[in-house]
């Protein structure tokens, strides 16, 4: 029996998270929601997550801390990062601390949508490839 997978969608602001959320769920995307990095990690710890929407700019934890935590105990999980303040982080920083995508706030949906679907479409060819 399949398990079933989760994207994770951590943003401190509630109507961002509850409204991807939602999107997602009526392209058929099951999801898991968190406030910040701390409330993520219990849900990572619980396993099935298989991609990471995450706000840079929270209270509890910086988004950029969040990202490096991730990529040091679960590296093969997806992150696309959103933020509302580029001119805070680069595009290449976020890349280069391991984060698959960017998003700046605020944005189209479907931009995003688009941009999960790709990395969601790359990771089964990899698994398919043995990788």
């Amino acid at each position: 029996m399949l398990s079933k997978q989760y994207i994770l969608i951590v943003d401190d602001e509630k109507s961002i998270r509850e409204g991807i959320a939602e999107n997602l769920s009526e392209s058929f995307y099951q999801t898991k929601l968190a406030a910040d990095g701390y409330e993520s990690y219990e849900q990572l710890k619980e396993g099935n997550i298989i991609l990471i929407v995450s706000d840079i700019k929270m209270a509890k934890m910086d988004g950029l801390d969040f990202l490096k935590s991730i990529k040091e105990k679960w590296p093969n999980i997806p992150v696309i990062m959103m933020t509302g303040f580029t001119s805070y982080y680069s595009r290449s920083e976020l890349l280069e601390s391991g984060a698959s995508d960017f998003i700046e706030k605020p944005f189209f949906i479907d931009s995003l949508m688009n941009m999960i679907a790709n990395i969601l479409k790359n990771l089964i060819l990899q698994q398919k490839n043995g990788q």
